[in-house]
């Protein structure tokens, strides 16, 4: 009988490629030591998996239920050896009822510490306490979103201050991201480039300008709500010389001052502006015309 094994170790991890994450983890690496070895060991290949962890599996376990979930009991099962190899992990729920935080913060905070990505989707009723626990718990997260997500206390984003490696933050329904929140994110991340915050209708001029004084040279990607936004804030980045992502929801205080000075981004090449009223004259619309021409990717 031929083995298996005598495969060059290449050709066994774009085998183990076609088998779902979870089975990697919980079934690859159990057939042998050697197994064991190549799926733990292979950073470039672990760092691929998302670990959904689904919040009603850590509420009740159905023995008969054969869903490829993460439920606490497996969790708290010696199959967790593999977990800190896990770089990405996304917190859901199907059942917005189903509050189980202790046991999620002890799920991140015992097996996840060395996560680069974390995401919450569909998530209610988060505690401040419990960000604070997760924030000063994963010190390696550069990457944080969240996605249709309800907070007890909005000051929770005040607990952002511990996360010195971040890099991305994304918000999606974050209506209740405010200025005091976008300046702990200016203040105390210092890697920070990637930031989006479309629903924010919170956000003011003064905000968003001492926001660019300190990211200027840093930020890369930028997504705003523009209701409370002027030319004040729009000219101002015209110091963020490495831009490349804008995108403005509701951008209907903006002027040709404002349209102006960001055609003329050096580095600019997907922008997006929806709601805009200004009336658009021959020099804007040139200036239109030569920037959509250099990049593909515009949208009004």
């Amino acid at each position: 009988m031929v083995d298996i094994n005598i495969l060059p170790v290449e050709i066994l991890w774009k085998i183990f490629s076609y088998i779902p994450a979870q089975d990697r983890i919980f079934k690859v690496g159990e057939v042998c030591p050697y197994w064991y070895q190549l799926v733990t060991n292979n950073d470039r290949f672990m760092s691929k998996i998302t670990f959904v962890i689904y919040l009603e599996d850590l509420y009740t376990v159905e023995k008969n239920d054969c869903r490829k979930k993460l439920d606490f009991y497996e969790i708290n099962s010696s199959k967790f050896s593999f977990v800190p190899f896990i770089k990405s992990v996304k917190v859901t729920t199907e059942d917005i009822q189903i509050f189980r935080f202790n046991a999620i913060q002890y799920v991140l905070t015992s097996y996840f510490k060395n996560v680069k990505k974390l995401e919450f989707c569909n998530v209610h009723a988060i505690p401040r306490s419990f960000l604070n626990v997760i924030f000063s718990s994963l010190r390696h997260l550069e990457i944080f979103k969240i996605n249709m997500c309800y907070f007890t206390n909005v000051e929770a984003f005040l607990e952002m201050k511990h996360l010195k490696t971040l890099t991305t933050f994304e918000l999606l329904n974050g209506y209740y991201f405010c200025d005091r929140h976008l300046e702990v994110l200016a203040l105390e991340c210092p890697s920070l480039n990637h930031v989006w915050i479309p629903d924010s209708r919170a956000i003011s001029d003064n905000s968003l300008i001492n926001f660019i004084k300190l990211k200027q040279s840093s930020l890369l990607h930028l997504g705003i709500n523009g209701y409370l936004i002027t030319d004040n804030a729009y000219t101002a980045l015209i110091e963020c010389q490495n831009l490349i992502t804008l995108y403005v929801e509701d951008a209907r205080k903006m002027t040709e001052k404002g349209m102006k000075v960001l055609l003329k981004l050096p580095k600019l090449q997907n922008l997006t502006l929806k709601t805009i009223s200004l009336n658009i004259d021959e020099p804007i619309l040139n200036l239109i015309q030569s920037f959509m021409a250099k990049n593909k990717k515009s949208a009004w």
